[in-house]
């Protein structure tokens, strides 16, 4: 993933997580407060990812990240950690 493309991510999941209520205990709790909820979609030049596969595919991974997963305090914790999750996934380059 090119700096500008990790730049274009992170700020796309900083609109949509800064609005969350912390502390999030999990994604289904978090999807509701997302822009289009569970059908939000993070988006980049290379890639989509639908908010609805975190239930699915990144919450797993997300409890291998720095931040050790669910509950998140922070917005910035949740932003790690999903960008960790992605790269696990394959869905983003490192």
């Amino acid at each position: 993933m090119t700096e500008e493309q990790y730049t274009e991510l992170r700020e796309n999941l900083e609109e949509e997580f800064s609005n969350l209520d912390f502390p999030v205990y999990n994604p289904m709790e978090m999807a509701s407060d997302l822009s289009e909820g569970s059908e939000t979609v993070f988006e980049g030049d290379d890639f989509e990812y639908p908010a609805s596969k975190f239930a699915t595919q990144l919450r797993r991974k997300m409890d291998e990240c720095s931040n050790g997963g669910f509950p998140y305090e922070s917005a910035e914790e949740l932003i790690e950690d999903t960008i960790e999750a992605m790269e696990m996934d394959g869905v983003v380059n490192q």
